[in-house]
């Protein structure tokens, strides 16, 4: 099982997926969110969920990992 998140820019030619694994997903589920928000920082090289609490303790997505997770 995998969430899809389509991150898109304007133009949609840097748009990039943050793909979210069965374990990632549960997390979010089990922490009883009803709602979250995607987030990166310039030069980030992955998105961050936060689950509770600050950024720094936040649930780490990597950009494009489709290779990883199909492959």
């Amino acid at each position: 099982m995998v969430l899809a998140l389509v991150c898109g820019s304007k133009d949609l030619v840097n748009s990039e997926l943050a793909l979210l694994n069965k374990e990632q997903i549960l997390q979010i589920i089990n922490a009883g969110k009803m709602s979250f928000t995607v987030s990166r920082k310039k030069k980030e090289k992955c998105y961050r969920i936060r689950i509770e609490g600050s950024r720094e303790s936040a649930l780490k997505v990597k950009y494009n990992s489709f290779e990883e997770l199909f492959h």
